[in-house]
């Protein structure tokens, strides 16, 4: 079976390993945000494309094509096959990677995987309305605006609101041929 490159302009992606990336995974663990993914993360291990069951969760090591180095985590989670729906997180470790367009380039690079590689019609994220950055890297890619939710206090976000942007493949179609 091929296996797909998963490799943008600034990252390239790689599938975690259980057994040698358990220092990777812990330090991850420290950061209250990456409770969710790494839960539902269990086979990270494990490309889709090797496996006889469809998985759920896909998840990714991010690594700088330059610096030839560990920077983040990205994964498609929950993701729903007769919907052909996914939900989409993208993690850098540290604020020094913002500035090197890893994020953008390593969300690309998800986007491409989701809707060429495994068939999915509508890719979702979840984002607090005060992460201006984050909601126009999400815009730049193709992302909308499709509903909010009110309250995030599981984020420590009283009074503020929660945001569900999506993209679908026709849209992201028409962005990535440009």
């Amino acid at each position: 079976m091929q296996h797909v490159r998963l490799i943008g302009r600034q990252v390239r992606l790689e599938a975690l390993n259980a057994d040698t990336d358990k220092e990777v995974m812990a330090r991850w663990s420290a950061i209250p945000a990456s409770w969710r993914v790494l839960d539902a993360l269990h086979g990270w291990h494990r490309l889709a494309i090797d496996t006889a069951q469809p998985m759920d969760n896909i998840g990714f090591r991010i690594r700088s094509l330059i610096e030839n180095r560990s920077i983040g985590r990205a994964a498609l989670l929950g993701i729903c096959w007769p919907h052909h729906e996914a939900w989409l997180d993208v993690d850098l470790d540290d604020r020094t990677h913002w500035e090197g367009r890893y994020g953008p380039d390593a969300l690309r690079v998800m986007l491409r995987f989701g809707f060429d590689e495994l068939g999915l019609r509508r890719i979702a994220v979840g984002v607090l309305d005060y992460d201006a950055r984050l909601m126009r890297a999400l815009e730049a890619a193709g992302f909308t605006i499709e509903g909010r939710v009110l309250d995030e206090s599981s984020h420590g976000a009283h009074g503020r609101a929660g945001l569900v942007m999506g993209i679908r493949r026709e849209e992201w179609s028409v962005i990535s041929d440009q």
